[in-house]
């Protein structure tokens, strides 16, 4: 190749390249939205229902902080109210759970975690980056000391824990979530991830004040990639119940 016309080549890959990384997030979460997971949820069990099924074991994320023992997590901000009952029992007797904790942490409705206001959160290779180079052991250190939606509980004799907070927020790359632990004494029994109905999420997030200016999800049950590696018809998905004025959610988790 002569020296000119190499010249030529090297500024055009360069150009290519300028625009790929400029592009970088959109072309991820064109990538990222773009595929089936291959995986159909279903409602989980509801707390309560006389259902007694193995909970599936998910990733507990990059963003996990322990949490202190309390029900409001919301710390006064906004979103839409979320009262959430969660129930452990013992598998496959349904016997309730007493006194183990339970622990859960989301976004706010701005898609941001307590903890981290500097990862990005509508930005999907950037986000990818950050976590990548400053994970340690699949979580990385939070960078302040907010602590909002996150929270603890001991289970009573029913084995009931019920928590306040808001609808979650979303961030790329992933579907609207909440992350769950339940442990005793050290030792933890479940960790997992649960999750609303598309169209329930599509709707809040067109039509709540506090939502709708970030815009709709553009990830959902059939092709967020956290949710490939579970088994089909696997049940994650909420039971929910809304008014104009509050969202209730009720799960029970079968631990073995």
């Amino acid at each position: 190749m002569k020296r000119r016309s190499f010249m030529k080549f090297g500024l055009g890959v360069g150009a290519i390249g300028g625009v790929a990384y400029w592009q970088r997030n959109s072309l991820a979460r064109y990538a990222l939205t773009n595929f089936s997971n291959g995986v159909t949820t279903q409602v989980a069990p509801e707390a309560g229902a006389d259902v007694c099924v193995l909970t599936p074991e998910q990733t507990s994320g990059p963003y996990y902080v322990k949490s202190a023992l309390r029900s409001d997590i919301s710390e006064g901000r906004p979103g839409l109210p979320l009262k959430l009952a969660v129930e452990v029992v013992k598998v496959p007797d349904c016997s309730a759970l007493e006194g183990v904790t339970v622990e859960i942490w989301h976004c706010d409705a701005r898609g941001y975690y307590s903890g981290y206001s500097d990862v990005p959160v509508r930005a999907p290779f950037d986000t990818l980056a950050t976590i990548i180079a400053t994970q340690k052991d699949g979580s990385i250190a939070p960078t302040d000391s907010e602590t909002f939606m996150r929270g603890g509980q001991v289970t009573d004799g029913n084995g009931m824990v019920v928590f306040e907070t808001v609808f979650p927020g979303w961030y790329d790359p992933r579907v609207t979530h909440i992350h769950l632990k339940v442990s005793r004494d050290g030792e933890t029994f479940l960790t997992t991830q649960l999750y609303f109905p598309d169209e329930l999420v599509a709707d809040i997030y067109t039509n709540h004040p506090d939502y709708k200016d970030y815009g709709t999800c553009p990830y959902n049950l059939k092709n967020d990639s956290a949710l490939r590696d579970l088994a089909e018809q696997t049940g994650v998905v909420l039971n929910t119940v809304r008014t104009d004025n509050l969202l209730t959610a009720t799960v029970r988790f079968g631990i073995a």
